[in-house]
């Protein structure tokens, strides 16, 4: 009997990973372009305070599902998977979880409106209080995984983000208000979880009901504590920045800053994606042949460092190229510059394409009570060098304290795992994947034309010739090569 016949056993239905896979990769880039548009529209329409603020309530949805999730969907999936027979307690549970989250979360949003002066804010954060109980819905994703069956959840979630586009533009012309846009977002984001209810109940059979009879929170309390908790410190910190700059500089700051951050939020999920399938191979070497898994791990590093270093140095090279092609020259000049910014983001995204590497390689070794350390250890860097920076330098310091906790977190990381399991990483192979994004720095004042598309253009085919060359050296790229075939196996 094969896998699939198993799967057909247990779920009475076919599975494919492949096309799941498609389908999650094709969702999420269909997403990604929706939302990017989007993102430009209203960057280029609204006031900057306007565009702030409906970029900090996108940014606040986001970290909310972030904090209902607690790494849970992965941690039911795994359980489910190991015995079909607790798909309903645990998919009730996790409901009752999300629930307990929801309520939570509606009160702070309540206390927020209640303090904000602008009546059209306010009633923005009543109506994010209440949209909170739809994030109870996304405990259903776990029944979708399982299953396969990935294209129904991308419909519901590429559906209300196509019809949010094509209303921003409607209702822009119909003078709609500022605040306006943001009250679509929420609506965009209730609409999704709702479908995925009632899509969810035609999936399992059943209509899924918060449930205390049969709890099976305890089961998945060591996972949550763990994971869980480094998830959310994880997630916020995209999220301290843009608080401290809401609630410490003019209105009309968080415009600049939130053109630069949109850019990369929805960016965020990528490497992790990446880092996915790494999970499952770096596991059993960990388990099995340690040598070999710090052989492995070793390898992998200095090309993740010069993957890093190529998307860090062509956002700093081009911040305002990008800025510019994007929003004209709103963001470009003082007092509302977001070029710093975005230089600083860029960095910081660089140094993120290597974190979910990190993550998965201290659950591999079943360390995950480190990543916990780790993560509150970043924010607490994120909110001391905000608290320090952002009153003299503004917005752009709210950026740098971003890469300096990402930093710092890697930096930790790694020396733990030196120190613990002996990894060492060759001095010269570190040195020989920074070659080309050295190349790119010192090619840029020569080459690189001055008008934005032109240069910007230029910008990412040199990024991706960069790639292609630390690609094809095979000190850097050897241990890439090995475990993608090993995962293919």
């Amino acid at each position: 009997m094969g896998i699939g016949d198993i799967q057909n056993d247990l779920f009475g239905m076919p599975g494919s990973v492949a096309r799941s896979q498609f389908i999650l990769v094709s969702a999420n880039l269909l997403k990604l372009m929706l939302s990017l548009i989007a993102t430009v529209f209203l960057g280029r329409v609204l006031s900057p305070a306007d565009f702030g603020f409906f970029s900090l309530i996108t940014g606040l949805l986001a970290f909310c599902y972030t904090i209902s999730d607690l790494g849970s969907n992965d941690i039911v999936t795994r359980e489910i998977s190991a015995n079909q027979d607790l798909e309903k307690p645990l998919l009730e549970s996790l409901m009752l979880l999300r629930v307990a989250i929801a309520c939570v979360l509606a009160l702070i949003w309540f206390y927020i409106a209640s303090v904000q002066v602008s009546t059209g804010q306010r009633i923005v954060f009543i109506c994010l209080a209440i949209s909170m109980y739809a994030i109870v819905s996304n405990a259903l994703v776990p029944a979708f995984t399982i299953r396969q069956s990935q294209l129904t959840p991308a419909i519901a979630l590429l559906v209300p983000q196509a019809t949010f586009l094509i209303l921003t533009v409607i209702l822009y012309y119909w003078n709609f208000p500022p605040t306006g846009y943001s009250l679509l977002v929420i609506a965009r984001e209730f609409t999704a979880m709702t479908a995925l209810y009632f899509l969810s109940k035609n999936l399992l059979g059943f209509a899924p009901r918060p449930n205390l009879s049969n709890n099976q929170l305890p089961r998945l309390a060591p996972g949550l504590l763990t994971i869980g908790a480094s998830t959310v410190f994880f997630g916020a910190l995209f999220q301290i920045g843009f608080l401290y700059v809401w609630l410490k500089l003019d209105a009309e700051q968080l415009g600049p800053y939130g053109a630069a951050l949109r850019l990369f939020l929805p960016l965020i999920s990528l490497p992790y994606l990446l880092a996915a399938p790494l999970l499952p191979q770096l596991t059993r070497d960990a388990i099995t042949n340690l040598p070999g898994f710090k052989a492995r791990t070793s390898s992998l590093i200095p090309f993740l460092i010069g993957i890093s270093a190529i998307v860090s140095t062509t956002g700093l090279l081009y911040s305002e190229s990008i800025l510019a092609v994007l929003y004209g020259e709103k963001y470009i000049t003082e007092p509302l510059s977001a070029v710093s910014t975005m230089g600083w983001f860029s960095a910081a995204y660089g140094l993120l394409l290597i974190l979910p590497f990190l993550v998965a390689t201290f659950i591999a070794l079943g360390q995950e009570k480190k990543l916990l350390l780790l993560s509150v250890s970043a924010c607490v860097v994120d909110v001391i060098t905000c608290a320090i920076f952002i009153p003299t330098l503004g917005i752009s310091a709210a950026a740098m304290a971003l890469t300096s906790a990402l930093f710092i977190l890697l930096i930790s990381g790694f020396s733990i795992l030196f120190l613990s399991i002996g990894l060492r990483v060759s001095t010269f192979s570190i040195t020989l994947a920074l070659v080309p994004a050295a190349a790119i720095y010192l090619t840029e004042p020569w080459l690189t034309p001055e008008s934005s598309i032109p240069a910007l253009t230029f910008g990412l085919i040199v990024a991706v010739l960069a790639v292609s060359a630390l690609w094809r050296i095979p000190s850097i790229s050897g241990g890439w090569r090995e475990l993608r075939g090993k995962n293919a196996n």
